[in-house]
Parts: structure tokens; C-alpha cells; sequence
């Protein structure tokens, strides 16, 4: 496709350039320049508008800065600064995100402030957010930086707001103004400090978020209960916490503070031993720290991968195990490349393969290169370990995400996912009823996927049995979950273990045509439990403590 900038220069969009396609329209990106083409002339951005939004000078603020025309002239678009390669602001706010990446309470507080900054100089300038909601905003790889997009909808001089999250829309308000848009920062910014939307939770009269936000009862009521995936609100300074209480609880509508700050105190989490009636809980190991993951014997804290009576690398690791089973290794990307570490005999493999993301699925690593999804081969010598790539997918360069055990596409507005069941093998599959979702997290386990998709400002969780031939599927849905964590496991019995928020554990059977259901309440773990195994073995994780579990024979 061409496109011309201020119908001058032309500029060729291919699909390698395609990055997203929303309700509006589809973005493109070249370099470090953006272009949003839209699906129909009477939505294109007014180019009074950009002027208009000009004013908006922080970098962090990527605005349109310059009319795309086809090649009669009219207008189709705008080119802007590209973000930079990171994650949208949601996918930081579960806890398993936080310990894998090492996001502390003062980096959240950091990233606060910035959309803090962000959102007065849009005030300052004259200007309105209005759909100030947490899909607008990216964090770079660093999590130090925080960058606005979706700019073309905010509210200037003549130019009404095109959209708003009904998620962070004040229910008190008749109109927009600076007081709404601080509202929807407490929304956001509370959920960058403690992992959950404000007005979530269990409450025992007021059920819905709706209802909530009508009553101003937020998780700061003492009534509401909140899910131990959560993070303790000791986490979010003094100086804040007051402030959400007076805007959350209180209705009133003031700017958030200034300055200082206060300390911020962080309670670890609870590691002693659940109790349950429905099943037999055992303590195996106290490993000194959080623990992040359990991968074919090796666990894999908030301080890296244990290996004997040491901890090597940091947690934001993938393990693959060599043919044979008896050699792990961790790879990462770094700088432009995959780099390697054999963890058995404690030293970085020379090799390094050009790749920008890594995940790993059935004790298999894979990276993408470009256009290319490749499977990392791992041969165990006596001496050393080698590493070496080959293709098994091809993806979509710059609209693909690597989740748990699984690649997600976007290919021009429709939804396809790659899993991988076997070494050298991927198989491709479109999944519509996710087309025109934001994916924000997903996790592949031996013919289970789980995918969390934003729409229409709420989390649904997708269900998903394949077939052995992955020719078919079955999908269920569960509607408005309150976290984009995603908690389960299949063991190699093939029962599928999965968690919600309030500790209630699904078990059902991996296999496509099953009707094996069974859904229990009291199991005594929570969200704040990490579900993990050991071959038939069901395992979970709390603080630093991994236990190991069963259903309690009947007498």
C-alpha cells in the first residue's frame, strides 16, 4: 500500500510494516516512524486536530505529527514516533509479571509519576485525555519509561474526545474536564501500584463495578475482599493512598499530590502452610525467596534459577532441556541476541543467535527473528553444550507476541496463534472469536490455551482444548475476570489445573471431547499460590515455599 506524507512523499506499507489493527484502523511501522492508516475517510483525524495537538512537546507523548494522503490528495491517516518495543501497560499489573521482571514498588511508583507528568502537561497545554485507560499507555523493555499513544482521541479546542473506556469513566460526572481525567488516573494509577482495578474485589452487597463506582466503594473499604494476587496496599505511598481515598471513596474530584512521597513498605508474601478439606497439602522446600517457576526439577525464584545450593542468572529466564534429559539450559535476550547459559556446569555457552524475544514450551526454547519463529537445538557433549536454530513458523515480523508456549498473531485484524506440540514442529491455528481483542496474556500447555483478551474495557478468559491434530477446538468463556493473571497446569496424567482470583481450583480433563468438570471452593490456596508440577505430581508455590498436593481419599 502507498501512502504519501503530506501528500509529497511516498512512502510503501507492506505486511512485515503491519503492527496492529484496532477499531479505527490498522498501524504501520517503518523505522522509528508509526502510520495509522484508517478504515473509512470520515474517521481520519481532522488535520486541525494535529495541529491542534502540536502543542503536546513531551517525548513521551506520541502525538500525530504529520497527514497521510492516498494518492489524490485526500487525507487517510497520520505518521507519528514509533513506541518503542515493550508491553502495554496492562500486561505489568499481575504479580507473576512483576517477580519474572523484576518490578519493584519504587519502579511503580517511578512509572506513577511519569504518567503523573504526562497527563499535567496535557492539562497545562489546554488539553484532555479523556480515555486515560490502561491500554493508551506503553512501558519500554526497561520498565523505566512510559509512553502515551492513542493520542488522536484526546480532547482539543473544537475537537471533541473520540473514545472512552466505560472502566475509567466517572460515573459522577456530566461532562469532561481536568477533574475526570484524575479520576481515571486513579483508576489506572492504582492498578500500576497494587495489581487491581480499585473498584474490584468482593463486596457482599455491591457486586458489580458499576455499582461499585456509582457507590464510591473501592478495595479500600474494609468491607471488600480482594484476591491474594493482589499486592498488599502498604505498597502504594501515604501521600497516594490518602489521595485514592479521598477520590475513590470519598467522590471528590482533586489533582493527585505533589513532591514527597513518603517511604514505601512492602509486606512479603504469607508462606505458611494452607489448610483444605478437599485436599492433602505437603511442605517440601523453604527456598529463601519468592519463587517464580518450577521447569523440570529446576525452580526459578525472584533471585534467579537454583541450582544446588546456588542461585545464578535473574528470573527472567527460559529453561530448555537438551534430548536425554539430563542438561538444562537458560537462555534470554539481550542487546539484539539470545544468549545462552548451561546451568549444570555453571558457565554461558559461546553461542549467540540473533533474536529479539524468547519463550520456551515443553522443555523447547524458541525465538523470533524477524519474520521467522525459530526452535532453539540443544546438543549435550561430553564437554560442552551447543546451541543452534532452525525455523519451524513463520510470523507476522512486528504484530507477533510470545507468551507462555505460544506465539500470538495479529494478521491484519485477525487473531492466529502458533503452538508448538513437538520438537520441529509448530501448527497455526485462527481463533476468530478473539478477532479485534487486545491479547494481554496467554499460556500453552499440552493442548490448553489460556488467553486473557481486553475488550470493551473489560479481561475475558478463553478456554481452549485442542484436538491432537489441532484441526479442531472447544472454547469457553469466562466473562469479565478481574485479573489478567493467568494461573494453571496440565499435568502429564492430563489434567488440567486452573486458579481464579478467590482460590477456586477448576480440574478438568486436557482432552478435546471430555466432559470431566469439577470446580472447587474450599482448597485452601488462593491467588497468591502459583500452580506448578512435577510429571503426575501436582505442585504450588507460595512466598518461598513449594508444596506439593492431592485430593483427599475418600473414607
Amino acid at each position: 500500500m502507498d501512502v504519501y506524507l503530506e501528500g509529497k512523499q511516498k512512502i510503501t506499507l507492506t505486511q512485515a510494516d503491519f503492527k496492529a489493527q484496532g477499531g479505527e484502523g490498522a498501524v504501520y511501522v517503518k523505522g522509528a516512524t508509526a502510520y495509522k492508516v484508517y478504515n473509512s475517510a470520515g474517521s481520519v483525524v481532522p488535520e486541525g486536530k494535529v495541529r491542534a495537538l502540536s502543542v503536546l512537546n513531551l517525548p513521551e507523548i506520541l502525538r500525530p505529527e504529520a497527514m497521510l494522503t492516498d494518492k489524490n490528495r485526500d487525507p487517510i491517516g497520520y505518521a507519528m514516533r514509533a513506541a518503542p518495543k515493550g508491553y502495554p501497560l496492562c500486561q505489568i499489573f499481575p504479580r507473576a509479571f512483576r517477580d519474572r521482571k523484576g518490578l519493584t514498588p519504587d519502579a511503580a511508583l517511578e512509572l506513577v509519576r511519569r504518567l503523573q507528568a504526562g497527563v499535567q502537561h496535557v492539562h497545562e497545554q489546554g488539553l484532555l485525555i479523556v480515555d486515560l485507560n490502561e491500554m493508551n499507555f506503553v512501558v519500554d523493555e526497561t520498565l523505566d519509561n512510559l509512553y502515551f499513544i492513542d493520542v488522536d482521541s484526546y480532547q482539543a479546542p473544537g475537537f471533541p474526545a473520540t473514545a472512552l473506556m466505560d472502566s475509567v469513566r466517572d460515573r459522577h460526572a456530566r461532562g469532561f474536564s481536568e477533574a475526570t481525567d484524575w479520576f481515571a488516573f486513579a483508576v489506572v494509577s492504582f492498578q500500576i501500584f497494587a495489581g487491581i482495578h480499585p473498584y474490584r474485589g468482593k463486596h457482599p452487597q455491591w457486586k458489580t463495578l458499576e455499582e461499585r463506582m456509582l457507590r464510591n466503594v473501592s478495595v479500600l473499604n474494609p468491607d471488600v475482599s480482594v484476591p491474594g494476587a493482589c499486592l498488599s496496599f502498604d505498597v502504594i505511598p501515604s501521600a497516594y493512598r490518602d489521595w485514592y481515598q479521598s477520590v475513590l471513596d470519598g467522590g471528590q474530584r482533586i489533582a493527585p499530590p505533589q513532591g514527597a512521597y513518603g517511604a514505601i513498605s512492602f509486606a512479603p508474601r504469607m508462606a505458611a502452610a494452607p489448610t483444605s478439606a478437599s485436599f492433602e497439602i505437603e511442605e517440601m522446600r523453604d527456598y529463601g525467596a519468592d519463587i517464580v517457576d518450577f521447569v523440570n526439577g529446576l525452580v526459578i525464584t525472584a533471585q534467579g534459577v537454583v541450582i544446588g545450593g546456588a542461585t545464578v542468572l535473574g528470573p527472567d529466564v527460559k529453561i530448555g532441556i537438551a534430548p536425554g534429559g539430563t542438561q538444562a539450559v537458560a537462555a534470554w535476550p539481550e542487546n539484539g541476541y539470545i544468549r545462552f547459559y548451561d546451568l549444570q556446569r555453571d558457565r554461558p555457552l559461546e553461542t549467540r543467535l540473533a533474536g529479539d524475544s524468547v519463550m520456551s514450551s515443553g522443555g523447547r526454547l524458541y525465538f523470533q527473528q524477524g519474520g521467522s519463529l525459530l526452535e532453539v537445538d540443544l546438543v549435550a557433549l561430553p564437554l560442552v553444550t551447543l546451541a543452534s536454530a532452525r525455523p519451524v513458523a513463520n510470523v507476522m515480523p512486528q504484530a507477533t507476541q510470545l507468551f507462555e508456549g505460544v506465539a500470538v498473531q495479529d494478521v491484519l485484524g485477525a487473531c492466529y496463534v502458533s503452538v508448538l506440540p513437538r520438537r520441529g514442529e509448530s501448527r497455526q491455528v485462527r481463533l476468530a472469536e478473539l478477532d479485534g481483542a487486545r491479547i494481554v496474556s496467554a499460556s500453552y500447555k499440552d493442548r490448553v490455551l489460556i488467553v486473557i483478551a481486553a475488550r470493551d474495557g473489560r479481561y475475558d478468559q478463553y478456554i481452549i482444548r485442542f484436538a491432537t491434530d489441532f484441526r479442531r477446538y472447544d472454547l469457553r468463556r469466562r466473562e469479565d475476570v478481574a485479573s489478567a493473571e493467568i494461573n494453571f497446569v496440565v499435568l502429564d496424567s492430563g489434567v488440567c489445573l486452573l486458579l481464579d482470583d478467590h482460590g477456586a481450583l477448576e480440574i478438568f480433563a486436557r482432552d478435546l471431547d471430555s466432559t470431566q468438570y469439577q470446580r472447587c471452593e474450599e482448597t485452601g490456596l488462593d491467588g497468591d499460590c502459583i500452580l506448578l508440577k512435577n510429571g503426575t505430581q501436582a505442585l504450588f508455590a507460595r512466598g518461598a515455599k513449594l508444596f506439593k498436593f492431592g485430593m483427599r481419599e475418600e473414607n
